[in-house]
C-alpha cells in the first residue's frame, strides 16, 4: 500500500507539474497577443499623428 501511495503522489505532482506549465503557456501566449495589440494600436496612432 505504501508502493502504491507514493506511485500516486509522483503522478499527481507530474500532471501538477504540466497543469501548471499549461497554464503557464497559456498565459505567455495571452501576453503576447495583447503586447502584439497594443504595439498594433501604437502603430496606427502614430499612423494618424504622422
Amino acid at each position: 500500500m505504501k508502493e502504491f501511495d507514493s506511485q500516486f503522489l509522483e503522478i499527481i505532482n507530474i500532471l501538477k507539474s504540466q497543469v501548471n506549465s499549461t497554464a503557464f503557456g497559456i498565459y505567455n501566449s495571452l501576453m503576447e497577443k495583447e503586447s502584439m495589440k497594443e504595439d498594433k494600436e501604437c502603430a496606427e496612432f502614430s499612423n494618424i499623428n504622422d
